[in-house]
């Protein structure tokens, strides 16, 4: 399985990227890739199989995963049962200290 490199842009105004996803299951699209940035995902519908780094198993609605940086995957839609939704946040590995130790309160 080739592994792709995925470059991620944060949302305009804003240092992360955040994903809302509500797909049917067979028009979900899988590939296998990786990204310097951490990856929060929350699954709100739907389970089925998930592929991080080496480990694969299995996901229901409620599931909440933390994807470190470099770590390949494959997007959590792939071989879902029914309607797939989920939230995904997405930021480099320094945004906590950038956000909180530049500006204190």
């Amino acid at each position: 399985m080739k592994t792709g490199y995925e470059r991620i842009q944060a949302d305009e105004g804003s240092s992360f990227r955040l994903l809302h996803q509500k797909v049917k299951a067979e028009d979900f699209a899988w590939d296998y890739h990786y990204h310097p940035e951490i990856e929060i995902v929350c699954v709100y519908g739907g389970n089925g199989r998930r592929h991080v780094g080496n480990h694969l198993s299995y996901y229901q609605e409620g599931d909440l995963v933390l994807i470190g940086s470099n770590v390949p995957h494959g997007g959590f839609g792939f071989g879902a049962i029914g309607e797939h939704e989920e939230v995904v946040i997405q930021f480099m590995p320094d945004f906590w200290e950038k956000v909180f130790c530049t500006n204190p309160k």
